[in-house]
């Protein structure tokens, strides 16, 4: 019998011997399986940290770009601030100009009204003179000669007579030809 124990000693301990063989195995296979995962996860690790590290360059780039942009949307504010200060400037001088421009209008006005005016006395003027040049101019040479006659010749001491005689004969000339024209 004490080999028969001896040998279930045997067997006993090869069983104890497997089963730690299977366990070892096992947690080798075990810490295989860690070791891919950690390596995996390693992996991943340095691959999150890349990201990351892109991401904080892209983050300062983007920051960078924004204070840029922050710069030019103030520099665009300014401008136009200084257009709306110029288009205010302009404004102001147009209508500063629309005023001169009402003003000389109605200087423009009263000018035209005034030379009208002027016109009418000078017009009704030269009618009261050429009426009184014609009666002087008949009187003259009535008075000379004793014609009536403007078309006759006055003597060299009377220049003037001459020269309203022919101007009678213009102005009726031209006062036939006024009338005719209106």
């Amino acid at each position: 019998m004490a080999f028969w124990n001896g040998k279930n000693l045997l067997n006993e301990k090869d069983k104890i011997i497997n089963w730690y063989k299977t366990k070892e195995e096992s947690h080798r296979k075990e810490l295989e399986q860690k070791d891919l995962l950690v390596l995996h996860y390693k992996e991943k690790a340095i691959k999150y940290q890349e990201e990351l590290e892109q991401a904080q360059k892209d983050l300062l780039r983007y920051r960078d770009q924004e204070d840029k942009y922050q710069a030019d949307l103030k520099q665009q504010e300014e401008m136009i601030s200084r257009y709306k200060e110029q288009t205010e400037n302009y404004v102001s001088v147009l209508k500063q100009q629309e005023e001169m421009i009402k003003e000389f209008r109605a200087q423009k006005d009263q000018n035209r009204l005034e030379v009208e005016g002027k016109a009418r006395l000078i017009h009704e003027l030269q009618q009261r003179l050429r009426v009184g040049r014609v009666k002087e101019t008949k009187n003259s040479i009535t008075n000379y000669s004793g014609a009536s006659s403007p078309s006759q010749p006055v003597p060299a001491e009377y220049p003037l007579a001459n020269i309203r005689s022919d101007g009678f004969k213009k102005m009726e000339r031209l006062a036939k030809h006024a009338v005719q024209n209106r």
